[in-house]
This record gives C-alpha cells, structure tokens and sequence, in this order.
C-alpha cells in the first residue's frame, strides 16, 4: 500500500464502501474502504478503488448506522443504532474530529454519521 499526500477533507464518502474496521490498541484505528472519491473533476470523478483511513491517537470513535431491514436498493432501514468503537477517552490538546459516512457492509448499513476523535489520519492507497 502507497501512503499519498491528501487531505482528509479532500475526501467524499458519500459513495464509498467501508468494508472493515479495526482497532489495534492502543489508540489506533484502521478503516478499509473502497470506491471514495477524491475529486469531483466535471468530467468525472476520480476515486480510490480502495484504501485505508489510519486514525493515530485515537480518543473516540461513534457511529450512528441504519441497518438495512431487506434489500439496500429499496432504502428500507431499520431505527438507528449508534456504535462506539472505544470507550472515549480525553481528547489531547492536539486532537482533531474527523467525520465520515457510507454503507457499511458489517452489519449491512447505512452510517449516517461516523464521528473519530483522533490527533491523525493518514489515507493509505491500494
């Protein structure tokens, strides 16, 4: 996997799969994703067939998802969870929230919000 210089907020996951999650203690936390948009240009997006958000320092970790209750293409949900991934801890004085959405395939869900405290997050391709 090749490390690439992009911002965080350069990233769209609105069309993006996130096909893991992964915590390896301490404060790390590692998702693998797949089809996230990097630019919008007019003539078509650009995206990453796939790669990994590796959140350093990680503080705090919620996710609010909406199972799909049959068949995803009919939009039809279950009432929403919230996931922590970790129990929180104080964030440092260098830490920063990042915030992500997309279909999560374990369990098979819609996430309407996913909040990471985290002091960084590096975008992994390949």
């Amino acid at each position: 996997m090749n490390h690439i210089a992009r911002q965080f907020e350069d990233l769209d996951f609105f069309d993006s799969d996130i096909v893991s999650v992964g915590l390896d203690p301490p404060a790390r936390l590692v998702v693998t994703l797949r089809n996230v948009v990097v630019d919008r240009d007019p003539a078509g997006p650009r995206t990453l067939a796939r790669c990994q958000l590796v959140f350093e320092g990680t503080t705090s970790s919620v996710r609010r998802i909406r199972e799909y209750a049959s068949n995803p293409a009919k939009d039809d949900f279950l009432p929403p969870r919230v996931i922590q991934d970790l129990d929180p801890l104080p964030p440092s004085a260098n830490s920063r929230t990042f915030v992500l959405e997309g279909r999560l395939h374990d369990p098979d869900a819609w996430i309407e919000e996913w909040t990471v405290t985290a002091t960084e997050c590096r975008v992994i391709a390949g």
